[in-house]
């Protein structure tokens, strides 16, 4: 039996935040590649960065420009998102009827604010797609779930 299988990625083309409140905009692509569409409203996903930086998430956004690169359409309303760590983890649920077809990309858009890191320094962003118990709802393969973004304090 087919199952669908999410995998993320990240675009940010500028990963230095050069002062204290500098902020990146990044976006998240969740892609399906095993040809086979996700339910709707399974889809869970977490976003984590390190120390020193914070997450924030504009649910209304539908145009978005990440960082050193071009715009992009994002789906921002499709998800709820719950701030945890103070910031430093946002974690996401697809909204009912949310699904990603086969062989397509789900955009968000969020924005990476240096809030504390020492400068010099060199931190990380993540994207972890939350393990599906059952296989078959969003993602049948474990392996390639979380993608890591280096991002530096200058």
């Amino acid at each position: 039996v087919q199952a669908p299988d999410l995998t993320p990625n990240t675009e940010l083309g500028l990963t230095t935040l050069a002062r204290e409140g500098a902020a990146r905009n990044l976006l998240v692509q969740l892609q399906e590649i095993k040809e086979v569409s996700t339910r709707a409203g399974v889809i869970n996903f977490s976003v984590v960065v390190s120390s020193g930086y914070t997450l924030s998430f504009n649910p209304a956004l539908t145009a978005f420009t990440p960082s050193g690169t071009s715009a992009v359409t994002v789906q921002n309303d499709k998800w709820t998102a719950t701030s945890q760590l103070g910031g430093a983890r946002l974690t996401f649920q697809a909204k009912a009827g949310t699904l990603i077809t086969a062989k397509s990309i789900g955009n968000l858009g969020i924005t990476i604010t240096r809030s504390g890191a020492t400068a010099g320094t060199t931190g990380s962003v993540t994207v972890i797609i939350t393990a599906d118990s059952s296989g078959t709802g969003y993602d049948s393969d474990a392996a390639n779930n979380a993608v890591t973004r280096p991002i530096t304090a200058q």
